[in-house]
């Protein structure tokens, strides 16, 4: 088994030349080439697994230093048994040691293909947990194994405890729902169903809530965190880094505003309207994804 140096995925042997999660578009290769690593190569290097409690009920697991994405996976508590939720790139016998100090882990589950991280191996150092993976993301598992489920719509772990599919990201993308847990009111983990940006994002009516006090057009574009290495032509946009792509999505309505020109350069909190391109009847518009 190797893992991934981007995106922390594992994957069997023998790998392909690529990453197929990182060569995707919602992904990236690094621009020195794809890179494999394995978990004695990581623990070599000081790599190691940190827990902090972000409320009753609810544990963050890290790693130290970040590895590929570097999600905070979640541990959902309950009193029959846990959900380890969107799970690390790094596992050893100190991490599992930890965990299980929190009572036995009921299942295994990512939000989507990117959070996968080590998933088959904490399974198997876990004990044989279940690995559940919506059907509809299936083929992008790189590893497989008799603990791997799939499922779609909507799962119970637990009592209280659901995921649900909600598509988005991937058409698999999930939310975990404890409504139990925390502080009584229950938590919701999106991963990246749902998630912040620094602009406002475009809504299927072609109206848009502005979200910072510089939105002065109807419709915006997100902003990836680090804007400043963008440069966007008409509706094209490339990274100055070379490190990502950007995806359009359409709206029905002709928006506000004049588009950047050929060679200018994007900037943090700056709202992008759309530019009004083919077909015809639709207007793209950019969204661009920045690291988490």
């Amino acid at each position: 088994m190797l893992i991934c140096a981007t995106c922390a995925v594992e994957r069997d042997e023998p790998v392909p030349a690529l990453c197929p999660i990182c060569v995707d578009e919602r992904q990236y290769v690094p621009e020195d080439g794809q890179q494999w690593t394995t978990l004695a190569e990581l623990a070599s290097a000081g790599q190691h697994i940190t827990l902090a409690e972000s409320e009753p009920g609810l544990i963050g697991i890290g790693t130290k230093p970040k590895v590929g994405i570097g999600q905070t996976a979640q541990l959902v508590v309950t009193p029959a048994g846990s959900l380890l939720w969107d799970p690390v790139g790094y596992v050893d016998e100190h991490a599992v040691e930890a965990v299980l100090e929190h009572g036995p882990v009921l299942a295994i589950a990512a939000s989507h293909p990117h959070m996968f991280g080590v998933q088959v191996e904490w399974s198997k150092m876990l004990g044989g947990v279940p690995v559940l993976v919506s059907e509809a993301d299936r083929d992008w598992l790189g590893r497989g194994g008799r603990n791997v489920t799939t499922w779609s719509g909507s799962v119970t772990i637990a009592a209280g405890l659901v995921l649900h599919q909600t598509g988005g990201h991937f058409p698999g993308s999930a939310v975990a729902h404890g409504a139990d847990v925390g502080d009584g009111q229950g938590v919701r983990l999106p991963g990246d169903s749902v998630f912040q940006t620094r602009t406002a994002v475009p809504l299927p009516s072609c109206e848009a809530t502005p979200t910072t006090s510089r939105s002065q057009v109807p419709w915006h574009c997100a902003l990836p965190r680090s804007s400043a290495n963008w440069n966007l032509t008409g509706s094209t946009a490339t990274s100055t880094t070379g490190s990502r792509q950007a995806r359009k999505i359409f709206c029905s309505a002709p928006p506000k505003g004049t588009p950047l020109g050929p060679g200018e350069t994007s900037t943090s909190s700056v709202d992008l309207p759309c530019n009004a391109e083919e077909p015809a009847d639709l207007v793209p518009c950019l969204s661009l994804s920045g690291d988490r």
